[in-house]
C-alpha cells in the first residue's frame, strides 16, 4: 500500500496458516510492517520501519501516513543533507553513528549505543576503515571505543595491492594492529604473460597461506585451450596436483581429477551421462581409478520433477538410504522417505513455518508470531527467545534439544559467546550457565577466533571468505596444530583436501600429520573423506534433509554422532559446541531449520527460514538467501546445457548512495551496463558476463525511479521489482532484459539455447542490439566516455589545475542537479584520482 505522496506505506504478507486442520482460509494473518518518512530534509527517505511484532502503538491519518503513537520497538533512521545515513539505530536501542571522509565514504561505524537491556556485547564499540589515494580499501579496524582516535585497536585487516588494482596481500592481526613484519598473511601472485611491456591476461597464479605454503594454479600447456581461456587447469602445491579439471564449452567443469590419490568424479563418462539437459547431476561417482579394476568409492543417483525439484536420491553402495522427496504446489519439501524406513514430514503454513514436524515417529508442532520468530514448541524441546532485533537469545541445542542454550550478540548482532542454560531457562552467566564457546569477529565480519574449555582456535581467509587455515594455539599463543583447506572452483564451499599439521611445526609431512581428500553429493555435502596414504575412505557422513549429520565407518556401520567441527553440510562449517552451522552472515540452527537472526538482504517473505524450505537442491553459502541464494536459477542452462549462470556475482565499485560503504554496485545506469556486457560477450568471459548481468538487473530493482531507495527489490532470478502487481512493466522488462542477453551470449560464445518454458519472457516490442564489437574495439560505457572528454575539455581550456578541479566540481553538481547520476559518478572518479 502507498500513501498519498507515492511512498510504500505497508508492504502486507498474508500467512494462511490455517487451524488444527481446517482450511487454510480460516486462519489468515497479516504481517504488514510500517514505513515513515519523517526527514526534514526530503520527504521521500525512509526514517523509520515499524515491523508486524512490534509493541508499538502506531496510527494512520487520512492520507495513508504512518507515525508512532507511543514505543521504540522500531527501527530508526537519520540522514544527513547527502542523503547519507548519520545514525541507524535498532529495536534493542543499539545505535550506529557513522562518519564520513571527504570523498563521502564510511570512515567510522560507532555504536554510541547499547541499548537498555544490558546484554550487548561491549569488547567492540567501533569499525573504521581507510582507503588508499584510488579509493581501495587499506584498512578495516575494531576498536574498543566509539570516538574515532581513542580506544584500543581490537583487530585488523590491511590489504596491499598491485598495479592492476588486484589484492596482492592481506594481513590479518587477530589481537593489535598489523604489523607487516609479524602479522600472518595471506599473499596472492598473478601471471600476465606479459611480451615487452604488454600484458596479454591477468590470472592468480599463486596463493600463500598464512603458515608459508603455497597453493598453486595451472593453466595447461602454452598455447592450449585453457591457457587461451586462462581456464583453471589444475591445482597443487608444487609437488603434488590436488585436482586438475577438464570442461565442456566455456566453463562447465565435467571432471574434478585429485590426482594425487587417483580419485576423480566425471560427468562426461558415456557421453556426459551423469547429467541430463539442463545440467543437472544424474549420477555423482567417485571413482579410485589407480585400483585394479577401478572401485567405486561413492555414487549416488538422482531424479527430478518438471519443477527442477529433486525426488529422489539414491544411494547406490548402501540402498538403506536412498531417498524420496515429496513437494506442495510451492515447491516446498514436506516428506522425506529413506528406505530404512527413517522419514520426516513438515506441515508449512503461507510464510514456509513449520506448524507441525514430524521426525520418524517425534510429532511436534509450531507456533510462529507475526515476525516469524518460533514462539512454542512441543514435544518437550526448548522453545527459542528472541531479542526485539529478532535475534535468537535462547534456544533448544541440536542434537540435545531438551537442553537450552543462551546466545550472546554485539551490536551487529554477531554470535560472542554461548552459554548452556543450568535447566532454569534464565541468562545466568556469572553463576548458574556454563560457558560453552567464545568467539570474536574481525571488522570485514569474519569469524576470526574460537575460545572452548579445551581449545583455541585462530581463523584465516582467503578474499572469498573461504576458511584457509585454523591454528589451535596454547596458554602463551603458540601453534601446537594446524589445519589448511584447498578449495575448488565448483563451488564457494567445495573443498578439495584437509592438511593437518598435528605438531604445529608448519610442514605438514611428519608422521602423524594428515592429508585427506572430500567427497562430496550433488548438493556439496561432504559424503566421505579419503586418506592421501591408504587412498580408502575413512568416515562416511549421512544427513537429514536440513543439514542434521551421522557419522559412519566407511563401511556404512557403527553411526555415531558427530563430535568434531568440519565442513559438512553444503560445505557449511559445523560447531560441535552447539550442533549449529556458520554461514558467514548468520549461523544455522540445525535443529531447528532456521537461521538465528533475520536475513539483512530482506529478500525473503520469511527471514528466518532456509532456502525456501527447499534444502535438497538449493544452497546458502552466504547467508543471505534471495540476494545470494535463489538467484542461481537451476532451471536455466548455459547453452551448452550443462550449467547454471549466476546472477549473484558482484561487481564491485562505488555505486550505492544508501550504503556507501558496500562494495557492490548497484547502481548503474543501463547503457553503461551494457556497454560492459557488449565487451563481456566479445570475449565469452563468462564470470564478467554474470556480473554484468546482476547490475542489469539491479537496474530494474534498485536504480529506476520509485526503487532507488528501497533495497529489498530481490525476488526470485529474474531480479524484479517487489511488488510485481504494481510494477509488472519493470518485471517483464527485467525478465526481457535478461533473455536478450542471454540469447546475444548464445550466439557469440555458445551453441543457441532456448531457456526452459517456465524461464521465457514476453517478447519485446524493441529491437535486438547489435551484435557485440570484436575484442579488438571494447566499447567504452557512454557515461565514462562523456566524463572522459570533459576532463579532457577542461584541461585543454583551463591552465591551472586548482581552477580546473573548481571546474570539474561545477560539472559534477550539474550533473547531479539534472539528475544524470551515472555521468556524475564518472567525474567523481575522475575528481578523486586527479584533484585529491
Amino acid at each position: 500500500e502507498y500513501d498519498a505522496s507515492g511512498r510504500l506505506a505497508t508492504m502486507i504478507a498474508y500467512n494462511a496458516k490455517g487451524d488444527n486442520g481446517a482450511p487454510y482460509t480460516d486462519n489468515i494473518e497479516a504481517q504488514a510492517p510500517a514505513y515513515l518518512y519523517e526527514s526534514a530534509v526530503n520527504a521521500s527517505w525512509q526514517t523509520a520501519v515499524v515491523y508486524p511484532d512490534s509493541t508499538d502503538t502506531i496510527s494512520q491519518d487520512g492520507d495513508g501516513v504512518w507515525s508512532i503513537t507511543t514505543g521504540d520497538d522500531h527501527t530508526e533512521t537519520t540522514q544527513d543533507r547527502l542523503g547519507r545515513t548519520v545514525t541507524a539505530t535498532d529495536q534493542r536501542g543499539v545505535e550506529h553513528t557513522y562518519t564520513y571522509d571527504s570523498a563521502g565514504r564510511v570512515a567510522h561505524d560507532s555504536v554510541t549505543s547499547l541499548g537498555s537491556s544490558g546484554v550487548v556485547d561491549d569488547a567492540i564499540l567501533r569499525i573504521s576503515t581507510t582507503y588508499d589515494d584510488t579509493g581501495r580499501v587499506q584498512t578495516l579496524t575494531s576498536y574498543d571505543d566509539p570516538d574515532p582516535g581513542e580506544g584500543n585497536v581490537v583487530n585488523q585487516v590491511r590489504y596491499a595491492y598491485n598495479g592492476w588494482g588486484n589484492l596482492i596481500e592481506e594481513w590479518q592481526a587477530h589481537d593489535s594492529a598489523v604489523d607487516m613484519q609479524t602479522t600472518p598473511s595471506v599473499q596472492y601472485a598473478y601471471e600476465d604473460g606479459a611480451s615487452g611491456s604488454v600484458a596479454k591476461y591477468v590470472r592468480l597464479a599463486e596463493v600463500t597461506y598464512p603458515g608459508g605454503q603455497a597453493i598453486e594454479y595451472g593453466y595447461g600447456t602454452t598455447g592450449a585451450i585453457d591457457d587461451i581461456m586462462s581456464r583453471l587447469s589444475d591445482i597443487g602445491d608444487g609437488t603434488d596436483t590436488y585436482a586438475s579439471y577438464k570442461y565442456l564449452g566455456a566453463g562447465t567443469i565435467v571432471e574434478e581429477d585429485y590426482e594425487d590419490i587417483a580419485v576423480k568424479l566425471d560427468y562426461a563418462a558415456d557421453d556426459f551421462a551423469a547429467l541430463d539437459r539442463f545440467g543437472r547431476v544424474l549420477e555423482q561417482i567417485w571413482t579410485d581409478y589407480g585400483a585394479d579394476p577401478d572401485a567405486i568409492l561413492d555414487h549416488y543417483s538422482y531424479t527430478y520433477d518438471r519443477m527442477g525439484n529433486r525426488t529422489a536420491k539414491d544411494n547406490e553402495l548402501h540402498a538403506a538410504f536412498d531417498e524420496v522427496y515429496t513437494y506442495d504446489g510451492l515447491n516446498r519439501l514436506t516428506l522425506s522417505e529413506r528406505a530404512d524406513d527413517y522419514d520426516q514430514s513438515w506441515t508449512l503454513d503461507g510464510q514456509g513455518n513449520f506448524t507441525a514436524f514430524d521426525d520418524d515417529g517425534d510429532s511436534q508442532s509450531r507456533e510462529t508470531n507475526a515476525a516469524n520468530e518460533i514462539e512454542n514448541i512441543t514435544g518437550g524441546w526448548v522453545t527459542p527467545v528472541y531479542d526485539a532485533a529478532g535475534n535468537m537469545i535462547y534456544g533448544p541445542k541440536s542434537g540435545d534439544e531438551t537442553t537450552g542454550l543462551h546466545f550472546v550478540r554485539d551490536a551487529w548482532n554477531r554470535q560472542i559467546a554461548v552459554f548452556e542454560d543450568d535447566g532454569d531457562g534464565v541468562y545466568e552467566p556469572s553463576t548458574d550457565d556454563t560457558l560453552i564457546g567464545e568467539y570474536e569477529f574481525d571488522a570485514a565480519n569474519r569469524r576470526i577466533e574460537k575460545v572452548l574449555s579445551a581449545s583455541h582456535a585462530h581463523y584465516f581467509y582467503n578474499n572469498q571468505w573461504q576458511m584457509l587455515e585454523e591454528r589451535f594455539v596454547d596458554g602463551q599463543g603458540a601453534t601446537i596444530s594446524a589445519n589448511q583447506h584447498v578449495f575448488s572452483p565448483e563451488y564457494i564451499d567445495s573443498p578439495i583436501v584437509w592438511r593437518h599439521d598435528a605438531n604445529g611445526d608448519g610442514d605438514y609431512a611428519d608422521q602423524g600429520d594428515l592429508h585427506r581428500y572430500y567427497l562430496s553429493d550433488a548438493n556439496h555435502n561432504t559424503t566421505a573423506v579419503v586418506d592421501s596414504v591408504t587412498g580408502l575412505v575413512v568416515k562416511r557422513y549421512v544427513y537429514n534433509a536440513y543439514g542434521a549429520h551421522t557419522v559412519y565407518d566407511p563401511d556404512w556401520t557403527n553411526p555415531t554422532a558427530p563430535v568434531a567441527d568440519g565442513i559438512l553440510y553444503c560445505g557449511y562449517w559445523y560447531d560441535a559446541e552447539t550442533g549449529n552451522y556458520q554461514v558467514r552472515a548468520r549461523e544455522y540452527v540445525t535443529c531447528l531449520s532456521t537461521f538465528d537472526t533475520r536475513d539483512p538482504a530482506e529478500s525473503d517473505i520469511n527471514l528466518y527460514r532456509y532456502v525456501g524450505n527447499n534444502p535438497v537442491i538449493y544452497v546458502d553459502p552466504l547467508g543471505l538467501w534471495g540476494d545470494e541464494g535463489h538467484n542461481g536459477m537451476p532451471n536455466l542452462p548455459d547453452c551448452n546445457g550443462n550449467n547454471t549462470f549466476d546472477w549473484t556475482k558482484e561487481d564491485y565499485g562505488w555505486t550505492n548512495p544508501i550504503y556507501p560503504w558496500s562494495t557492490w554496485r548497484h547502481f548503474r545506469d543501463l547503457p553503461d551496463v551494457e556497454a560492459d556486457l557488449a565487451n563481456d560477450v566479445a570475449s565469452c568471459n563468462k564470470a564478467a558476463f554474470e556480473r554484468h548481468m546482476h547490475q542489469g538487473q539491479d537496474y530494474y530493482s534498485h536504480y529506476l525511479p520509485g526503487w532507488r531507495w528501497w533495497i529489498g527489490g530481490h525476488i526470485w532470478g529474474w531480479h524484479e521489482p517487489d511488488n510485481i502487481a504494481t510494477h509488472n512493466e519493470q518485471y517483464l522488462n527485467a525478465k526481457y532484459f535478461t533473455s536478450k542477453w542471454l540469447a546475444i551470449w548464445a550466439a557469440h560464445c555458445s551453441q543457441p539455447c532456448t531457456p526452459p518454458p517456465s524461464e521465457q519472457c514476453p517478447s519485446s516490442p524493441s529491437a535486438p542490439p547489435a551484435p557485440p564489437p570484436s575484442p579488438q574495439t571494447p566499447v567504452v560505457p557512454p557515461a565514462r566516455e562523456r566524463a572522459a572528454a570533459k576532463w579532457a575539455d577542461i584541461q585543454a581550456n583551463i591552465g591551472s589545475r586548482p581552477y580546473q578541479c573548481k571546474a570539474l566540481t561545477a560539472a559534477m553538481e550539474y550533473a547531479r542537479n539534472g539528475g544524470e547520476t551515472a555521468y556524475a559518478m564518472e567525474l567523481e572518479y575522475i575528481y578523486n584520482a586527479n584533484c585529491r
